[in-house]
């Protein structure tokens, strides 16, 4: 069963992808005014996602944050293979903390059913 907030959230992601569709439709069409009211749109939608998300999991913000850090070391580590140890030693810790927020929100949600 899908809860409201779940609804909510498809809702604000579908409205998501249509505003960033229309945006790229707009800007090859050099509609540049247009884009930019739709980017404002767009804007606010992320904004209400990221809200929805940490009303729904509270360490939305951390995860999203250490996501972040994993693509911008992975992309730094292809980038120079020579640094390839070092970023790994800065991955390593990233993973686990990520590993350590999933078991607990498994362990949460198994808490809260």
């Amino acid at each position: 069963m899908i809860s409201e907030l779940d609804e909510i959230l498809e809702f604000y992601e579908n409205e998501k992808l249509a505003l960033e569709t229309l945006i790229i439709e707009l800007v090859a069409e050099r509609e540049f005014k247009q884009a930019h009211i739709r980017q404002k749109a767009l804007k606010k939608v992320n904004r209400q996602l990221f809200l929805l998300h940490n009303l729904k999991n509270p360490n939305y913000a951390e995860i999203l944050e250490l996501q972040q850090s994993l693509e911008n070391l992975k992309k730094l580590d292809r980038g120079n293979p020579a640094m390839k140890n070092f970023f790994d030693s800065r991955k390593h810790p990233i993973e686990l903390r990520l590993q350590q927020i999933e078991a607990n929100v498994a362990i949460e949600q198994l808490d809260s059913q």
